[in-house]
C-alpha cells in the first residue's frame, strides 16, 4: 500500500516530541472511509502508526455520531463517541475528519491528551471545550494545556442555513458573534460559517491560551487533504499517543 507522503507538523506539539507521538494523515492514504472494507482500513492504520512511530499492536478508534461523548483509552477502545481522552501511555488514538474540524489536545502537566472530532452539531454542543473540562477536572492547568486544530473545511466552503448559524451562534459569548461568518453572496438567506474558528474561540473562552491552528483547509488544499464536500469516500486521521 502506499503510506503518507506529506507530513502536517505542529509547532506546539513539536516542542514535546519526547513525550508524544501525533499526526495527521494526507493523501494517498486513508485510514476511514465510506463503506470502506474493514481489513483494508485496519491495513492503512496499522502501516500508518509505523510509519508515525506510534504502537501499532492497539488503536482506539470511534464511530462517529456528531455527538458530545467521549471515551478514555484506560477503559475502551472503540465507541459511538466523537472524542477520545487519552489517558495513558502506549495507547493510540485516532479521530477521521474530511471537512470537519479535528483537534488535538494535549495537557503536559499531568500528561493527558485528547483527539476531538467537531463537526459543526458537535462543536455546537461545545464538544472540545467539554474534553478542556475534562483535562482541568483531572488536575490540569488550562493556562498550560495544548491545542492543535487541525485541518477542516474553509469558511468559503461550508455554506450553511439560518438554524445552523443559530445553533453555532448558541455555543458562544455574546462578544464573539459576527467574528466568524458572513452572509452568502449568491444566496441571501445563506451563510458560510468557519467552524475551526467557532472551536477557537470555544478554546480561548475555556481558557486556553497555547492554541495553534494549522493554516490550510481541506477544500483549498485537494493534493493532500479528502474533502466530504468535494466527493471524496475516504477519511484522514488525526492520531494522538503519549510515550
Amino acid at each position: 500500500m502506499t503510506t503518507v507522503s506529506k507530513r502536517i507538523e505542529s509547532v506546539l506539539l513539536n516542542a514535546y516530541a519526547h513525550r508524544l507521538r501525533y499526526g495527521f494523515s494526507t493523501k494517498p492514504d486513508f485510514v476511514a472511509g465510506v463503506e470502506a472494507d474493514a481489513s483494508l482500513l485496519d491495513e492503512h492504520r496499522h502501516a500508518w502508526l509505523q510509519a508515525f512511530g506510534m504502537t501499532s499492536e492497539k488503536l482506539a478508534f470511534p464511530t462517529q455520531v456528531h455527538g458530545a461523548d467521549y471515551f478514555a483509552v484506560s477503559q475502551a477502545q472503540h465507541g459511538n463517541v466523537d472524542a477520545i481522552l487519552v489517558d495513558q501511555p502506549h495507547s493510540p488514538a485516532v479521530v477521521f475528519s474530511a471537512d470537519c474540524t479535528p483537534v488535538i489536545l494535549y495537557a503536559p502537566d499531568i500528561h493527558q491528551g485528547a483527539v476531538v472530532h467537531c463537526g459543526w452539531k458537535s462543536t455546537a454542543l461545545g464538544l472540545a471545550p467539554k474534553m478542556v473540562d475534562v483535562l482541568a477536572n483531572a488536575g490540569a492547568d488550562r493556562s498550560q494545556l495544548i491545542a492543535v486544530i487541525a485541518p477542516a473545511l474553509s469558511l468559503d466552503g461550508f455554506e450553511i442555513d439560518a438554524d445552523v448559524l443559530a445553533e453555532l451562534q448558541a455555543s458562544l459569548p455574546w462578544e464573539s458573534q459576527g467574528l466568524w461568518y458572513r452572509q452568502s453572496t449568491h444566496h441571501p438567506t445563506k451563510f458560510h460559517a468557519d467552524v475551526p474558528f467557532v472551536n477557537e474561540l470555544q478554546l480561548r473562552h475555556a481558557g486556553v491560551r497555547r492554541l495553534e491552528r494549522l493554516a490550510m483547509a481541506t477544500d483549498t488544499h485537494p493534493d493532500m487533504l479528502w474533502s466530504f464536500r468535494s466527493g471524496d469516500w475516504q477519511r484522514q486521521g488525526t492520531f494522538l499517543e503519549l510515550l
